[in-house]
């Protein structure tokens, strides 16, 4: 794509897209790519595997490192220590997640919490941790669950039976899409008052949740940098960050 209308500094510019198909070699390859080119000005990420090997291009190469807008990871890896050259556009998952808590607990007094998580990323050890510490300083009543060792079947059934207590909010984190439909498919019909938290999910999995069949009426919450999706008339949309 080039743009022959309009100039940055009298220079034409091209944009260059290359598809990875969503295969890691074909990705490392592209990128190795685009920064053996001496006319490249501007990197750009559209994924978390993508970020994260752009990000570790850029620091092995002897050249001053191009430019790099990062939209859509939270990793902290991307942050720490601060590169001048990465543009984050999304919050960190920790702030995410202490915004959340925040949130909730400051402005709409809800106490009770279930988080959700699947540890499928190398910082969500660390992510817990900050959980467990932001419902510690902020007094609220949390109960944190790896989901790769219970069936969300399972967590209804103890919700439902008050061998877990009712939770008002529930925070499922996850990349993992079947990981995240599973359990909102399980525990969206617990009650009225439930608000879930969907951080990490993508647009066309946010639409597919939406169309599963209920028969009660809750809010759903969610974060980053997340195209709008229109739901079913008796679900709230909100957005947090």
């Amino acid at each position: 794509l080039q743009n022959s209308e309009t100039y940055l500094n009298n220079h034409n510019l091209t944009l260059k897209i290359l598809d990875d198909q969503n295969n890691s070699s074909l990705l490392s390859s592209n990128l190795q790519s685009f920064l053996s080119s001496s006319a490249l000005g501007l990197l750009y990420s559209s994924s978390e595997d993508l970020a994260v090997q752009t990000q570790r291009a850029l620091s092995s190469s002897s050249s001053p490192p191009l430019p790099f807008i990062n939209p859509l990871s939270g990793l902290n890896s991307l942050r720490s220590p601060f590169q001048h050259n990465i543009i984050n556009i999304r919050p960190s998952y920790n702030f995410e997640l202490y915004t959340i808590f925040k949130y909730f607990i400051s402005y709409l007094n809800l106490e009770h919490y279930l988080f959700i998580y699947s540890p499928s990323s190398p910082e969500t050890n660390q992510l817990v941790k900050d959980v467990a510490e932001y419902c510690s300083l902020l007094a609220a009543d949390c109960r944190i669950i790896n989901g790769n060792e219970i069936s969300p079947n399972t967590v209804a059934t103890r919700i439902e039976n008050n061998i877990y207590f009712n939770p008002e909010v529930i925070i499922i984190w996850s990349d993992e899409p079947n990981f995240f439909y599973d359990f909102y498919k399980a525990l969206s019909e617990l009650g009225d008052t439930t608000q879930f938290v969907l951080p990490y999910v993508q647009s066309a999995m946010a639409g597919t949740l939406a169309s599963i069949p209920h028969s009660t009426s809750y809010s759903i919450w969610r974060t980053g940098f997340i195209p709008t999706i229109n739901y079913p008339t008796d679900r709230i949309d909100f957005s947090i960050l």
